[in-house]
């Protein structure tokens, strides 16, 4: 029980960041989710969600994608 804790606390933390990344990007909180759950070239077709195991590179790609411009 005292682990699933630990890992909720984690996947919360790296989403407040991913929102930090999103606000300081100009993104909106539901932009950023729903950028979070679809498929993305960004990671080969799999979704941010499948990375929350692996915050360091959600936060990178996140940047990098909302940091593009047009």
């Amino acid at each position: 029980m005292a682990r699933d804790a630990a890992r909720l606390e984690e996947t919360l933390a790296t989403l407040r960041r991913l929102l930090e990344i999103a606000h300081r990007m100009g993104l909106a909180d539901r932009d950023a989710l729903g950028w979070v759950a679809d498929p993305s070239g960004y990671f080969g077709g799999k979704t941010g969600l499948d990375y929350l195991g692996d915050p360091e590179k959600l936060l990178d790609v996140a940047e990098q994608a909302w940091g593009v411009e047009w």
